[in-house]
């Protein structure tokens, strides 16, 4: 199921779809790389926020901002991550921000989605949340850490 809302953020309004379809997360990333124009991303200043919310130690949601479009992929009801998708992580034009460290790399990387998988660690332009820490997800809320009772 896909749901699109507009949410307000002071003077600027949103789009924001919530999906676990991996057409829907196909479609996004497409119009992203249109939208931004092509010369933005083959320039390599494309910039996304990205987000992940963890349910027991799992990738629960994949959050991607790119503009003023958000998309919401709900990886614990996908089937499977499209392709696009994890091409568009790995994109070397592409610039994600996120608050990161090494242990969500490697939550990511072995996800039942595989979302970052045998690819190298770099091309993240992040804030280092425990410079120097590989435990930094099993904190607490600052980088978007949700566990339910059994985390």
């Amino acid at each position: 199921m896909t749901t699109t809302y507009d949410v307000r953020c002071g003077t600027y309004w949103i789009r924001t779809t919530v999906s676990s379809e991996p057409a829907t997360a196909h479609r996004w990333v497409c119009e992203m790389v249109h939208i931004h124009g092509h010369d933005a991303y083959r320039q390599g200043c494309l910039l996304v926020g990205l987000g992940v919310q963890w349910v027991s130690r799992h990738a629960a949601t994949l959050q991607l901002c790119a503009g003023s479009s958000y998309l919401i992929f709900q990886l614990h009801h996908a089937d499977h991550c499209p392709n696009a998708l994890r091409s568009f992580l790995m994109d070397q034009n592409v610039i994600r921000v996120a608050l990161w460290d090494h242990a969500i790399w490697a939550m990511l990387w072995s996800s039942r989605h595989a979302l970052l998988g045998g690819c190298a660690q770099g091309g993240v332009r992040a804030h280092e949340v425990r410079p120097g820490s590989d435990n930094g997800a099993a904190g607490g809320g600052d980088h978007g850490d949700s566990r339910d009772a059994d985390g």
